[in-house]
C-alpha cells in the first residue's frame, strides 16, 4: 500500500499587483502558527506592533491546540465524561460560537469531530488510511448535542469519555477576526492578513479594494480561476486541494463527513465565503462544502451577509447571495445564478 501525504497550507492566491513592490508602503510580520503560514502586511503600523500581534495569535493557538499541554481545549478533552472545565472568555466564546454554527448546520459543522479527525492525521505528519472499524468506532464519540456549556460559570463539559472537541475548523478566522480588530485599535488604515488560506482585508489598497484571488482547485498552486475585491471584509475557501492523503492512487482531502467517518464524496471541488466576520466564514466554508448548494440555502438564510461560491468538478460555479461579483478569470469555468 503506497501512502503520500500531499498538504498545501495556502489555498487562496492573493493577486497584489495593483501597485508596483516599489509603490507598496507598510510592514510585514510571518510566522508559523495555527498549523500554517500566518503573515500580516499592514500600513500605519510598526513592525514591533505587528509582532505583538502575532504574539497574540499564538496565544489563542497555545489555547485552543487539540492535544498540546497547557492547552483549555486539550484540559476539556482529557476531562471528557470526567468534569466541567472552566476555561477563558474567547475560548468559551469559540467552543460556544461553534456549537451555534454545527445547530445551524444540523452537524455538517461539527466541532466535535476530533476522533475522526485524529484518526485520518490527514493533517499530521503520519497520515492513514483507518479500517472502516475503527472509523465506526470513532463516529460513537461525535456528537455537539453532547458538548454541556454552562454560561454563569463559563465551563465545558464533554457528557462522554472519548470525546474530543477540535477547533481546527474555526479558530484560524477566529485570531484573524482579532487580528483585525487589534491592528484597527493600532491606528492601521490598510492591512492584509492571511492565515494559510483565511484571508481578512482591513481597509482597501491604496484608492481602490484589494483584490484575491480564488485559486484554481485543478491547478497547481498560484494559478487562479476567479477575482473578489474585498474591503474590509474576509474571504475564505475549503477544498479538496488543500490538504490530502493519497493510497494507491486514490485521494482523500481532509474535510469530513460527520456522518460517515470519511471524506466528504460530493461534486464539489471547492467552496469560497465572503462576508465579514472570518470566524463564521471559517465554519461555513466547511460546513457549505459539507451540504452542497442546494442544500445549503437555509444555512444561508441564517446569515444573510454572507456570498457563497460553490465551484463543482465540472467547473461551474454556483453562487448565492452574490450578484456575481466573482470575475472568472478562466474561461474554462461557468458561472451558474443561483
Amino acid at each position: 500500500m503506497k501512502l503520500r501525504p500531499n498538504i498545501v497550507l495556502i489555498s487562496i492566491w492573493i493577486i497584489i499587483s495593483l501597485l508596483s513592490c516599489a509603490d507598496q508602503r507598510g510592514v510585514s510580520a510571518s510566522r508559523l502558527l495555527l498549523g500554517t503560514t500566518c503573515t500580516i502586511t499592514a500600513d500605519g503600523v510598526s513592525q514591533i506592533e505587528l509582532e505583538n500581534t502575532l504574539d497574540m495569535v499564538k496565544d489563542i493557538e497555545n489555547r485552543m491546540h487539540t492535544t498540546r499541554d497547557g492547552s483549555e481545549v486539550a484540559l476539556i478533552n482529557q476531562m471528557a465524561g470526567i468534569k466541567a472545565v472552566h476555561i477563558s472568555n474567547d475560548t468559551y466564546a469559540v467552543i460556544k460560537k461553534s456549537l451555534q454554527m454545527a445547530k445551524d448546520s444540523h452537524g455538517a459543522f461539527d466541532p466535535t469531530l476530533g476522533p475522526v479527525i485524529e484518526l485520518w492525521g490527514i493533517s499530521s505528519d503520519n497520515p492513514r488510511l483507518p479500517s472502516p472499524e475503527e472509523i465506526k468506532e470513532a463516529l460513537k464519540f461525535v456528537d455537539y448535542t453532547k458538548v454541556v456549556l454552562n454560561d454563569n460559570n463559563q465551563t465545558v463539559f464533554l457528557q462522554e469519555k472519548g470525546m474530543v472537541i477540535d477547533l481546527g475548523g474555526i479558530a484560524k478566522g477566529y485570531a484573524a477576526d482579532v487580528v483585525y480588530k487589534e491592528l484597527k485599535e493600532l491606528g492601521a488604515h490598510s492591512a492584509l492578513i492571511d492565515f494559510g488560506g483565511n484571508i481578512m482585508v482591513l481597509g482597501a489598497k491604496g484608492d481602490r479594494p484589494w483584490i484575491i484571488g480564488i485559486q484554481d482547485p485543478f491547478l497547481p498552486r498560484g494559478q487562479s480561476m476567479g477575482r473578489l475585491e474585498a474591503q474590509d471584509q474576509t474571504i475564505v475557501t475549503s477544498g479538496i486541494y488543500e490538504r490530502f492523503l493519497e493510497v494507491d492512487g486514490k485521494h482523500y482531502h481532509h474535510i469530513m463527513d460527520s456522518q460517515t467517518g470519511y471524506p466528504i464524496d460530493n461534486n464539489l471541488a471547492g467552496v469560497t465565503v465572503r462576508t465579514k466576520v472570518s470566524m463564521e466564514a471559517d465554519g461555513l466554508s466547511t460546513a457549505l462544502f459539507a451540504l452542497g448548494p442546494e442544500q445549503s440555502q437555509d444555512l444561508l438564510a441564517e446569515y444573510p451577509d454572507v456570498e457563497a461560491y460553490f465551484i463543482t468538478k465540472d467547473k461551474k460555479v454556483i453562487t448565492y447571495h452574490a450578484n456575481h461579483h466573482l470575475l472568472i478569470t478562466n474561461s474554462e469555468f461557468e458561472l451558474v445564478e443561483r
